[in-house]
């Protein structure tokens, strides 16, 4: 994945200062909204659920951001540009899966009062389960964030081309993410994560759509539209209804194969991932935590679809021009930062780059957010007053 990053600086695309504008003002919104949300913070409960105020809406477009990282933007079209649209078909197996959780698992998840998910593990194992999940997510949590930030930061120097990209300055980039993260996560708790979520979501899914809208003009124009090759090059199709296990490479991967996979990490995401349990624990009630459930399904298929269709069109773009190998373009993840760096025009080259930070972001600021909130209630309150020879007054007093 680094490669898909690397390649920015190879190009001739970089931000102007109008791109520049949107980003430091996109930051600033994002501190504000911080500052402004902190006034509520009152109780712990206010910081991990939002004191349980959240609309259905906001709460899914909340999800629906969760869903999507900054890598979503760069792979995903790489999948499809060099492979068809079977990796789509892992979206639309989310809506069978919203229905079980809707109908079986928010309802029993709201009359506990559950906020950490891993509670129903020591239901149901015991309390060394409950501290198993709940130690393994955390360190998933720092990988995660880790990663992110690295890729996250590696792009946003080279883009801006910020003197060179040596570790120093690339540090330096990191931290300015980090930093502006844990601020308005911090101050602001959940709610402000969800009403920045519910700002980004607006971003990334008005980059997306101004994209597709420009490559979708310029392959269907002309006598003989480039889509049309696409199309009979077999890149539109879902794969093959074949049951076997052999030859599973992406080009070749079987509908089946996708399905399965689809159904199953999706019902995981969506019962045991506190990323997203924690948002939908925020919602006024249970109509409003099940609706959050389908606003982030119907605009993450949405999404993804758009992010499919975006391969397939660079695909039908770049196909027989010679200009991917003329530009060294040997990478499927290198094509789209490619085509944002040398296609794009100034302001809107901003905000696309605005729509992947935001993207970032919104994953690094629930993973800090849940990570806190897993500490608060599967160590510091409960777990440690029962694994520890002391009493919870103790504990409690020493912190």
């Amino acid at each position: 994945m680094i490669d898909s990053f690397q390649i920015l600086a190879a190009v001739e695309g970089s931000l102007e200062t109008l791109d520049l504008i949107i980003l430091f003002a996109y930051f600033a919104v994002l501190i504000g909204l911080g500052i402004y949300t902190s006034r509520k913070i009152v109780s712990s409960e206010e910081f991990m659920v939002a004191g349980r105020r959240i609309p259905g809406w906001a709460a899914g477009l909340s999800v629906m951001c969760a869903y999507t990282s900054s890598l979503s933007y760069i792979a995903t079209p790489g999948k499809s540009f060099g492979s068809n649209w079977n990796p789509v078909l892992f979206a639309y197996m989310m809506i069978p899966a919203a229905f079980f959780v809707c109908y079986l698992i928010i309802p029993y998840y709201r009359k506990i009062g559950l906020i950490s998910v891993y509670e129903f593990l020591e239901r149901r194992l015991g309390v060394w389960g409950r501290i198993y999940a709940a130690i393994s997510f955390m360190l998933y949590m720092i990988g995660r964030i880790a990663v992110i930030l690295y890729l996250t930061g590696l792009l946003l120097s080279q883009f801006a081309h910020i003197l060179e990209v040596d570790s120093a300055n690339l540090i330096l980039v990191i931290l300015i993410i980090g930093i502006i993260t844990i601020i308005y996560t911090l101050l602001g708790g959940m709610e402000a994560v969800i009403w920045a979520d519910v700002m980004q979501a607006v971003i990334m899914l008005s980059g997306i759509a101004v994209v597709c809208i420009i490559l979708t003009k310029k392959i269907v124009a002309g006598p003989e539209p480039a889509i049309a090759a696409a199309w009979d090059a077999g890149k539109f199709s879902l794969g093959k209804w074949v049951l076997t296990l052999n030859d599973q490479t992406l080009a070749n991967r079987t509908i089946w194969v996708m399905v399965i996979f689809g159904i199953t990490e999706n019902l995981r995401n969506l019962m045991a991932d506190q990323n997203y349990v924690q948002k939908y624990a925020a919602c006024k009630n249970v109509k409003e935590a099940k609706k959050s459930i389908w606003v982030a399904t119907i605009i993450y298929t949405i999404m993804t679809t758009a992010f499919i269709y975006i391969g397939t069109a660079l695909w039908a773009f770049y196909h027989g021009t010679g200009v991917l190998e003329a530009a060294n373009i040997t990478k499927q993840d290198d094509i789209f930062p490619f085509y944002i760096a040398t296609e794009l025009f100034t302001g809107f080259k901003g905000l696309l780059i605005a729509a992947i930070l935001a993207a970032a972001i919104s994953t690094i600021a629930t993973a800090f957010n849940c990570a806190a909130t897993i500490w608060l209630q599967d160590f510091h309150k409960n777990t440690l007053t029962k694994i520890l020879p002391i009493s919870r007054a103790s504990l409690c007093s020493g912190w």
